[in-house]
């Protein structure tokens, strides 16, 4: 992860950017900053039967992996979260990503548009 020099209201900007996934494997995103080991796994899955319902769920792996499974996002032209979602805290301030999520149908890779922001308060 790199650091960009982006702020916008007592907001900094750690990292933002698109990928598009491969082979439908999870999204890794490791936190290079200092003394912050910290993992962050995007996982894609469908629910089977007739629920098309968005679902995301976040599950705590280990002390520094954060995994959140996202369910049924198959629209193409994207889903994604209305506010930042805090994550984690780094140096006493709040972490927070924000996402939209696109794809072309079921079966496909997804695209990704992330932001990372460290927060002076809590958003």
């Amino acid at each position: 992860m790199r650091i960009v020099n982006v702020n916008i209201n007592n907001v900094e900007v750690l990292d933002s950017g698109t990928i598009i996934q491969y082979n439908n494997q999870p999204i890794e995103f490791d936190f290079n900053l200092p003394n912050f080991p910290m993992k962050l796994i995007m996982d894609f899955k469908d629910k089977n039967g007739n629920s098309n319902e968005l679902n995301a769920e976040s599950d705590i792996i280990n002390e520094t992996t954060l995994k959140l499974t996202f369910y049924n996002y198959n629209n193409p032209l994207g889903t994604g979260s209305t506010k930042p979602i805090h994550i984690a805290t780094y140096q006493g301030k709040p972490l927070y990503v924000n996402y939209r999520i696109h794809s072309l149908n079921d079966s496909m890779n997804k695209t990704i548009h992330y932001t990372f922001y460290l927060s002076e308060e809590k958003l």
